[in-house]
């Protein structure tokens, strides 16, 4: 159950919410379309630390997005929206699946901000200098993952049918009810889903990981479906200090399946001074 948030907040139109004290760590979340609220299980992190989250523009109770197409630096833009919002000079940033892609871009784009990053089920977006279509980047999603994706719906009752579709295989051994339960039909959006992907389809991180300077823990599940182990293992080459965790009986959310990898990432903070 998710501890109650010392502070809920609109800040320059997205929905914040704050969950204990201490070091800030920032939580960019994933699912396109969705809010934050599944993200509320990372909770035991607030133990020790000052827990921020916030819905993506255009996403759950935020503001809608802007007409006209979006891009990664928007949403990477309103990490540091929401720090200065929170009178935030410094924090660790933890970013999931889509809110991986946020936290890549934010760090390239504020390196002097962000202090460290947690990266959990995420890709560095499209191919780099270098890189060929046959290069081992993880095997092909099932055939059932992938129909679900081929053609996203256009309707908001639509993207909750497959996200809540798609629950079982974004788990290893926890009960899809933990996803499915999350999702509120209210807080949907077909339309910022479709964006977000089209936005994904322009962007690529991999010729530019080389300059986070920021220490960065990478935690693949070994049954990540979605994000595979060597997905990762691709961002790590090219950064300047990175650490892989493969988490073993995990899938896309590592920390739903083995819960005992929140300690991990509050270890591995703790022990780079965050």
């Amino acid at each position: 159950m998710s501890a109650p948030s010392l502070l809920s907040a609109r800040i320059s139109g997205l929905h914040v919410e704050v969950v204990g004290s201490g070091p800030p760590l920032l939580v960019a979340h994933g699912g396109p379309g969705m809010s934050h609220d599944v993200y509320r299980s990372l909770d035991p992190l607030a133990d020790r630390r000052k827990l921020v989250l916030w819905d993506h523009r255009g996403h759950g109770r935020s503001a809608a997005l802007p007409d006209g197409p979006v891009d990664m630096e928007q949403f990477a833009d309103d990490v540091v929206t929401v720090a200065d919002g929170l009178g935030l000079e410094r924090f660790a940033l933890f970013g999931h699946s889509f809110g991986g892609w946020v936290a890549l871009e934010a760090a390239l784009r504020h390196p002097d901000r962000v202090s460290a990053l947690v990266l959990a089920g995420t890709t560095p977006g499209q191919l780099g200098a270098g890189e060929s279509p046959d290069d081992d980047q993880g095997p092909p999603p099932p055939a059932a993952v992938a129909a679900l994706f081929g053609d996203l719906p256009s309707t908001d009752a639509g993207l909750v049918e497959m996200y809540r579709a798609l629950a079982p295989y974004f788990l290893r051994v926890a009960d899809p009810a933990l996803l499915r339960d999350a999702i509120d039909p209210a807080l949907v959006s077909a339309d910022s889903c479709r964006r977000v992907f089209e936005a994904l389809g322009r962007w690529s991180a991999v010729d530019r990981l080389g300059k986070i300077g920021c220490p960065t823990l990478l935690l693949a599940g070994r049954y990540d479906v979605f994000c595979s182990v060597q997905q990762h293992e691709r961002i790590a080459r090219r950064l300047a200090d990175p650490d892989v965790v493969v988490v073993d009986e995990a899938g896309h959310f590592q920390w739903l399946d083995r819960p005992e990898m929140l300690d991990l990432v509050d270890g591995w903070l703790s022990a780079r001074g965050w």
